[in-house]
């Protein structure tokens, strides 16, 4: 293999990851407006380990609320933390102050 197919060959790795992922975030999405919110926490859990914000930040707000478990607001601040972190919700800072 030269070194452009090898890179060729990892961005579509890539890509299809990315695609994968959104696609899961749907779902979740979808899990969750429906009323499971079991299924879309453990949904939410898998992408949010992969460092998506939007996941992050929608674990931390059903820890918080006892969404797909047990209210948690250590787990749900750590949660809105790492969404902060990772760039989603910018005044999410300023909002994570007022809970401490």
């Amino acid at each position: 293999m030269t070194v452009a197919s090898i890179r060729l060959a990892s961005c579509a790795g890539a890509l299809s990851i990315a695609v994968a992922a959104h696609a899961d975030f749907r779902a979740a999405l979808a899990d969750y407006n429906a009323g499971r919110y079991l299924a879309a926490h453990e949904q939410f859990q898998r992408l949010a380990e992969l460092g998506d914000c939007s996941s992050q930040f929608n674990l931390g707000a059903m820890a918080l609320k006892g969404q797909g478990g047990p209210k948690d607001s250590g787990s749900g601040v750590g949660w809105l933390r790492a969404a902060a972190a990772n760039g989603c919700q910018p005044l999410l800072g300023e909002k994570l102050l007022a809970l401490e």
